[in-house]
């Protein structure tokens, strides 16, 4: 091989070489951008679904909320209920001792009868 054709054939490795550190350049630059890319795309879904995860659980936290709330109402008028229905019957039992006491004393002694009887025929 001739010098002219030695110094061509090292030209074209100097240029071959040149251009493969420019192509892995370029290919670590685009890599780069493209992993840069996907991060930024992961970090912005994790943060819709952190976003998703928190409005459920204030959503969840409002409808526990609200059903106490209407449990608490409900058991609220239930006990209203049930105490103006107790003083109503208390009123009605007065209102018929008023009427005919002695039937109502005699009443009373026998229920006191009958559940002295059980009470004390279970301790026997």
């Amino acid at each position: 091989m001739s010098m002219g054709n030695a110094r061509g054939h090292n030209r074209a490795l100097r240029n071959t070489a040149s251009e493969l550190g420019d192509a892995a350049e370029k290919f670590k630059s685009d890599a780069g951008e493209a992993i840069g890319t996907m991060a930024d795309e992961c970090r912005s879904q994790a943060e819709g679904m952190m976003n998703t995860m928190r409005e459920f659980g204030t959503r969840a936290g409002h409808a526990a909320r609200d059903g106490m709330d209407h449990l608490r109402s409900s058991a609220g008028q239930y006990l209203e209920q049930g105490r103006d229905r107790a003083i109503g019957m208390e009123k009605s039992i007065e209102d018929q001792i008023r009427l005919r006491p002695m039937q109502s004393l005699l009443l009373a002694a026998g229920v006191g009868f009958v559940a002295g009887f059980f009470f004390l025929r279970r301790h026997d």
